[in-house]
């Protein structure tokens, strides 16, 4: 493993050399120094003393599903650069507990490292996994002034200072009633909180647009409730409220099933999905037949997008097929629909948690084909056409799930074959870990000797189109005001073959009046 780094390393410094121009003009960092073998050489930049990371992820509440295989790629990396010479030449010193998902529990394992760790106070940076875990035990870390890196990239936590807006947008009721809704969104201010991927609120947006693209109707949101999952709902604003600026594009009822990564929970899926299409007096197929019997008034939902992770959208996805064939073979729906010479076709948009490689083994044949989309602010694993850095990836993922598989790391750490978590949300993770390095070596760089969570958030803040190695969907950028770090997203669908086949690349403008949200 060493010896891929390394070749990769030496390589990236020629490369530097042949593109500094092209850098240049496309406004790209090209900083060699944060890609030469500095970080492996035992203190060639100046690194002094043990560096203290920690990291809270779920290993036993309802998000696993993505939840682990993030926590081996950012905890692979980590692990790497101590064994190749540390952090320009630091050891990183990782503690790793159960967050469990919630609040509650990541809270009080902060407060437990608090009160118990010796080195609390020289702890930088905190991976913490989940929106909601992050709101949680983030106000009092910010105000100790340490880096968090969550697993979430929620809009309210990509500003740095406090928000408080209102938003106005149409929704429609139960009952397909339209009406105006405003929904205050606020956030506290985040100063120490970086992540690499696309916020949810541009995500979503990038969601809509890319179903506009592709076929134009109505979408509705598909979600667990706030109180059970803060990131399923954190983005419905930005959602609802940019949906009208698409021509054809229009909203749909809102569809609420569990967030879960248990089998036990599918049951609750198939329920919300029938009873939201086929209830005989508000279902969707009802109200279908209803208001189109004499003339055209009412456009079916014909997108749902997913706002939950990876296992329950799957389970949806199968559920929502299985509607399909309902619409298709209903005599009363398909003569409407050739009256008015038309189709009534249902898709699936996933968000940045909601698809990956083991959608087609979830949901099965039912999810293949022109169905199921999802958004990408990172390359699939084993993408090594559009990804430079993806090599590397897989050469870590290999050795050190070799390594796990023979000796596994004392709990709450999930034991892993060596073929598990081969997917998006290992790379996921990775980008993260990446992209904490690239700050910790600017840090170092710019004199400080073992980087405070002040130097790391002046390093971060300094970075203007840093190229991450091919690990994002475009290169970032963070500022003392806005730490939203791109507006890229990669759309694939599951094809024929239930492989994730790229489908487009979107990018929207990061609106200054959108941040927070």
């Amino acid at each position: 493993m060493h010896i891929l780094r390394s070749l990769a390393l030496g390589t990236s410094v020629v490369t530097t050399i042949l593109i500094a121009g092209c850098s240049s003009i496309l406004g790209i960092e090209s900083n060699p120094s944060l890609d030469s073998d500095a970080s492996t050489t035992g203190g060639a930049i100046g690194c002094v003393g043990t560096v203290y990371v920690r990291i809270a992820s779920d290993f036993s509440g309802t998000a696993t599903d993505i939840a682990i295989p993030h926590f081996w790629g950012v905890y692979d990396h980590l692990r790497e650069l101590n064994e190749t010479g540390g952090i320009g030449g630091c050891n990183i010193d990782l503690d790793v507990k159960d967050n469990n998902y919630t609040p509650a529990k990541t809270t009080e394992v902060v407060d437990n490292w608090r009160k118990t760790d010796p080195h609390w106070a020289d702890v930088n940076t905190l991976f913490i996994f989940g929106t909601g875990p992050t709101t949680a035990a983030g106000p009092q870390l910010m105000s100790e002034k340490k880096i968090v890196i969550p697993g979430s990239y929620a809009g309210l936590l990509a500003s740095p200072t406090p928000v408080n807006k209102d938003v106005t947008y149409n929704v429609l009721n139960a009952q397909y009633q339209s009406a105006n809704f405003n929904e205050h969104k606020t956030s506290t201010g985040w100063p120490y909180v970086f992540f690499p991927a696309t916020d949810y609120g541009t995500a979503i947006r990038l969601a809509i647009q890319a179903a506009w693209r592709l076929q134009p109707g109505r979408m509705a949101f598909a979600h667990e409730t706030a109180d059970k999952c803060a990131y399923c709902v954190e983005p419905l604003a930005a959602g609802a409220s940019f949906m009208p600026s698409l021509q054809g594009m229009s909203l749909g009822r809102d569809l609420i099933i569990p967030q879960t990564s248990s089998e036990a929970d599918a049951p609750k899926i198939h329920d919300a999905v029938v009873a939201y299409f086929t209830d005989a007096v508000n279902g969707e197929i009802a109200h279908f037949k209803s208001a189109n019997a004499t003339s055209w008034t009412y456009e079916p939902v014909t997108w749902l997008w997913s706002g939950n992770s990876v296992f329950a959208s799957a389970i949806l996805g199968k559920e929502v097929a299985a509607i399909q064939k309902q619409i298709d073979a209903d005599p009363a729906v398909q003569a409407i629909l050739a009256a008015n010479k038309t189709k009534w076709k249902l898709r699936i948009m996933a968000n940045n948690w909601g698809i990956g490689e083991t959608t087609t083994t979830i949901c099965g044949a039912d999810c293949k084909g022109d169905f199921f989309y999802g958004l990408f602010p990172v390359p699939k694993y084993a993408d090594l056409q559009n990804s430079s850095g993806m090599g590397n990836l897989i050469g870590l993922h290999e050795t050190y799930a070799r390594k796990d598989a023979a000796t596994p790391p004392k709990a709450p750490i999930t034991p892993r074959k060596p073929t598990d978590y081969q997917d998006v949300r290992y790379v996921q993770g990775y980008a993260a870990a990446v992209m904490w390095e690239k700050a910790m070596l600017r840090a170092i760089e710019k004199g400080s000797k073992n980087p405070a969570g002040e130097d790391l958030k002046n390093a971060f803040e300094s970075f203007t189109q840093m190229d991450m190695n091919g690990m994002t969907a475009g290169p970032i950028s963070f500022t003392p005001t806005d730490h939203r770090p791109q507006s890229n997203e990669s759309i694939y669908r599951i094809d024929e073959n239930g492989q994730l086949a790229f489908v487009d690349r979107y990018s929207l403008a990061l609106v200054s009046e959108w941040l927070g949200y």
